[in-house]
């Protein structure tokens, strides 16, 4: 019952383009204890963290990364960026999303994604690993979620990404 930290989030909607609509995400987690607070994601296998969920209706996902495409599923992946996509209906047209990590983020890139063709997408941060939070301390995540039509290469994710990396060194 006691509470051990707060959370509070800011949502940034950028304007879409012909391609797809950039939103930027910012978690501030604060610790309210008066000792260390740990963090840490499901023991052995890690989760949590800022995950996409498309419907798992829309399957077979296909999983790209920094590094090309993914032949298999990953419940570990270490990428600034990873995207999912999927045809909208059977035989029809594809569509997807990206999570971009900040380069502020504690660790980045961090090497939690998990990537299941369930239909899961997950910047899981801390992962398997802990992190702690001092008395008082502020920690903030952000990420940029790019919606997108067509797949990784047809919204040309990687471009994005660079861009995105662009932009905030100059924040």
């Amino acid at each position: 019952g006691e509470v051990k930290a707060r959370e509070g989030i800011t949502i940034k909607v950028h304007p879409a383009d012909e391609v797809g609509r950039a939103i930027d995400f910012a978690i501030v987690i604060k610790s309210t204890t008066e000792e260390p607070l740990a963090l840490l994601g499901a023991t052995g296998k890690g989760y949590g963290g800022f995950c996409f969920r498309p419907s798992a209706e829309r399957k077979p996902m296909i999983f790209t990364a920094i590094d090309g495409q993914l032949e298999r599923d990953a419940l570990e992946y270490d990428t600034p960026w990873a995207d999912v996509s999927f045809h909208l209906e059977p035989g029809g047209p594809m569509a997807g999303a990206a999570i971009f990590q900040h380069p502020s983020n504690p660790g980045y890139p961090h090497h939690g994604w998990i990537m299941r063709g369930y239909a899961l997408l997950g910047a899981a941060w801390p992962h398997v690993d802990r992190y702690v939070l001092a008395p008082d301390e502020l920690l903030t995540l952000q990420y940029r979620l790019f919606v997108h039509r067509g797949n990784a290469e047809d919204a040309d994710v990687a471009t994005r990404f660079d861009a995105f990396i662009e932009e905030v060194s100059h924040e």
